[in-house]
């Protein structure tokens, strides 16, 4: 049984969002770099989402590219995706017990994010997520689409990954998200996030949930096997 809920999830992608737009305020690594402001995002996700287990008195191991806020750096913590929260167990060598080590066992959740909004770009990270074994998935897409197109992006998108999952049994009774961020990407010069408000931001920020075939829920289309969590 989850210990989180759907909204825990669009909660957890929309405050380390608004937290990674609002660091290009006080530090200039971050202003002027879409990787650092990617990845900034990614970390502060990775963050929450160990803080959310941690708070439930649960313990997991986070694997993720941490940032630092004062001077940018990064530093590699990454385990075969962007995110994952994952179950260790300790180990020994039986012939020298002081010699002893963690293991990676078991993944709980599997986050990959671009801010590219290409279909390569998709398919080399979302692919990742499909050969993937994990009790949740979570998948960050960039977008940079005018708001007149953007949910037009957003239905191709969706209908793309429906294909995808559906007869997919090995995905079945697991949680898969999809989210739509906006990316810091440069455009005619100038980055989405210096053009616009927080606000409108966050607000262009969604969260989708997949629904299995046989489930008797209202999806957005015949053809998209998804709901938006509201």
């Amino acid at each position: 049984m989850s210990i989180f809920t759907d909204l825990d999830v669009k909660r957890i992608v929309k405050d380390s969002f608004e937290e990674a737009v609002k660091i290009k305020d006080y530090n200039e690594k971050f202003k002027n770099s879409n990787t650092y402001r990617s990845a900034k995002f990614v970390s502060a996700l990775g963050e929450r989402l160990k803080d959310f287990y941690v708070k439930n008195d649960l313990y997991y191991h986070l694997n993720v590219q941490k940032v630092d806020d004062e001077s940018g750096r990064k530093t590699s913590g990454e385990w075969l995706l962007d995110v994952s929260l994952t179950k260790q167990k300790c180990i020994e060598d039986p012939a020298k017990k002081q010699s002893k080590a963690k293991i990676n066992t078991e993944i709980i959740w599997a986050v990959e994010s671009e801010y590219h909004t290409g279909l390569d770009k998709f398919a080399e990270d979302f692919g990742k997520l499909m050969c993937i074994k994990s009790q949740n998935y979570l998948y960050l897409n960039g977008v940079n689409q005018e708001e007149k197109n953007l949910q037009t992006y957003i239905l191709r998108r969706l209908e793309t990954v429906s294909d995808l999952l559906r007869d997919r049994e090995d995905f079945y009774g697991k949680n898969f998200y999809y989210g739509f961020w906006v990316s810091p990407e440069i455009k005619n010069g100038k980055s989405i996030w210096d053009s616009k408000n927080i606000k409108d931001l966050i607000k262009m920020t969604r969260v989708f949930k997949y629904v299995e075939k046989d489930k008797e829920e209202n999806t957005i289309s015949s053809k998209i096997d998804f709901i938006e969590i509201q």
